[in-house]
C-alpha cells in the first residue's frame, strides 16, 4: 500500500560539505523514500529559506541533496521538513509551501506566544497506567472570538461548542518549541495564554 509520510530532520551547518562560510555547501537528507517539492520547507536559524534564491534541491528516493546558494556557517541550525512517499509521483497543491508559509506569517504578525501543554500516558498490557509525562512547548498562535456564524454552525450540529477559535502552525519545529522533535498540535492539548488562562483544543 502506498504511503506518504511527513518527516523533520535537524542539522548543523557543519553537516554540509565544504567549509565554514562557503557558498554551494551541500546537505544530504536521510530520506528513505522519494521527497517532493511541495511541502518541502527549509529553515536556517529559524528563518524560512526560499528555493531558487537561498537553496536548490535534487529530490531522490534516498539521500535528497540540498545545495545552499548563500553562505552557510558551521554553527547554523538547519531544520528541514518534507514529505516522502513510496509512490513514483504524489499530487499535492501546487503552492502548498507558499500557503503554509503565508499561514505562519499571519500568525507571527497578528498572534502571540503561548505554551502548549501535552500529557503523554503509557499504559500496560492490561490497560493500567504505567507512567505519565507532561511536556511544555513554546508556540505562536492566533485566537479570535466566536462569531454568530460559528454559533449557527454549532446549532446545525456541524461543530462542537467553544469559547474561541485558534489558528496554529501545521507543525512546530524544535527551534520554536524548545523541545526535541516536531510538534503537531492535536485535540486534547492544553494551551496556556500570556495571561495564564488555560484552553483545551478541540477540532471543529
Amino acid at each position: 500500500m502506498a504511503s506518504i509520510e511527513i518527516k523533520t530532520e535537524t542539522f548543523d551547518g557543519s553537516d554540509c560539505t565544504l567549509t565554514d562560510g562557503d557558498l554551494n555547501r551541500v546537505l544530504t537528507l536521510g530520506n528513505t523514500n522519494l521527497t517532493v517539492s511541495e511541502g518541502f520547507l527549509v529553515f536556517v536559524n529559524g528563518l524560512y529559506y526560499t528555493t531558487g534564491t537561498d537553496y536548490t534541491v535534487v529530490h531522490a528516493d534516498t539521500s535528497t541533496a540540498i545545495t545552499f546558494l548563500v553562505a552557510m556557517y558551521d554553527d547554523s541550525a538547519i531544520t528541514v521538513v518534507y514529505y516522502q512517499t513510496d509512490m513514483q509521483s504524489i499530487t499535492l497543491p501546487a503552492d502548498l509551501s507558499t500557503k503554509i508559509q503565508d499561514v505562519v506569517n499571519i500568525i507571527d504578525d497578528n498572534g502571540e506566544s503561548a505554551t502548549l501543554k501535552r500529557k503523554t500516558t503509557v499504559t500496560g498490557t492490561m490497560g493500567e497506567v504505567v507512567s505519565e509525562t507532561n511536556t511544555d512547548y513554546t508556540i505562536n498562535w492566533l485566537r479570535q472570538d466566536i462569531t454568530n456564524k460559528d454559533r449557527n454552525i454549532h446549532e446545525m450540529g456541524l461543530a462542537i461548542p467553544g469559547n474561541i477559535k485558534a489558528f496554529l502552525y501545521p507543525w512546530y519545529t524544535e527551534d520554536i518549541t524548545g523541545q526535541s522533535g516536531t510538534l503537531i498540535p492535536q485535540t486534547g492539548d492544553i494551551i496556556e495564554d500570556d495571561e495564564g488562562k488555560l484552553w483545551r483544543m478541540e477540532q471543529i
